[in-house]
């Protein structure tokens, strides 16, 4: 059973190891997150339905997928 109704937003981390880790939410919505690792990896996701980040919406991941700042 899935996590719902996840919001993250208006977030600065500086000198974190690695970004998010996202996996079996549904409704995830991140906005306005800045994320400074070494890899520039922001957010690890995987299993998650009705995505949305910055206004963008991704729907589903189900494999893994790591998206960066670029």
């Amino acid at each position: 059973m899935p996590i719902e109704n996840i919001s993250i937003k208006n977030m600065v981390v500086t000198g974190a190891k690695e970004g998010i880790v996202v996996n079996k939410v549904a409704k995830l919505n991140i906005e306005n997150v800045e994320i400074d690792t070494p890899d520039q990896s922001m957010i690890q996701i995987e299993n998650t339905t009705d995505i949305t980040i910055n206004g963008k919406d991704l729907g589903t991941i189900s494999e893994k997928r790591l998206l960066t700042k670029n």
